[in-house]
């Protein structure tokens, strides 16, 4: 049977939380909301903008429209970011992802736009292991799935296994996929998600079915 590997890469294969929390506290801050960074990268960890921000109670200041505004210059805001190399490939992962690459297909399924997700992976010389990029940035926790569900046909394959943060996973699990969590701990000590990616190898994923 053809098997499918599905990857969150914010976070996960690059370190762009700092990136996005500073881009969504500077939104925040010219619609005349003010929060600690720690506030915004706490509702933001594993999850897009548009739900980090339904997580943060300040913004019952906002209309519909102020968040729109918001959430359309964070976009603005993390796009140039990465552009202008904000976000750092975490060294660990570009090994393991060629040698899945080798014997899977894999997508992309990425909590940023679609732009942003190819150009961290072609700044990173990773775009040739990539079949295809989903986006789920403006998607509701309740319409994740579809995002899943689209990357893991665009690879035409009979099952898949998906690698994300905790926060993601029950969208990918609603898409019919194997799961696999970024990060978490380890006897009490935080695992970085890309210590999971890193460990991963094709026996591993076999090994879910």
């Amino acid at each position: 049977m053809r098997t499918g590997v599905l990857l969150e890469i914010e976070e996960v294969l690059f370190d762009t939380l700092p990136l996005r929390t500073t881009a969504l506290q500077q939104a925040l801050d010219a619609e005349g909301v003010t929060l600690g960074a720690r506030s915004i990268a706490l509702a933001h960890t594993g999850l897009p903008a548009v739900v980090a921000l339904s997580h943060l109670p300040a913004i019952t200041a906002l209309d519909e429209t102020g968040r729109d505004l918001v959430l359309h210059r964070a976009t603005d805001l993390g796009s140039a970011a990465i552009a202008q190399g904000a976000a750092t490939l975490h060294t660990a992962v570009a090994g393991a992802i060629e040698t899945l690459a080798s014997e899977f297909p894999i997508a992309v399924v990425t909590r940023g736009t679609r732009a942003d997700a190819l150009q961290l992976l072609e700044m990173a010389g990773l775009e040739v292991y990539i079949s295809t990029i989903r986006s789920l940035a403006t998607m509701r926790e309740r319409d994740q799935h579809e995002a899943w569900a689209s990357a893991r046909a665009a690879l035409h394959v009979d099952r898949a296994v998906a690698l994300a943060p905790a926060p993601l996973l029950a969208g990918a699990r609603a898409a019919g996929l194997q799961v696999i969590r970024a990060g978490g701990t380890h006897g009490g000590t935080p695992v970085p998600p890309a210590t999971t990616v890193a460990a991963m190898d094709p026996a591993q994923v076999i090994s879910l079915f």
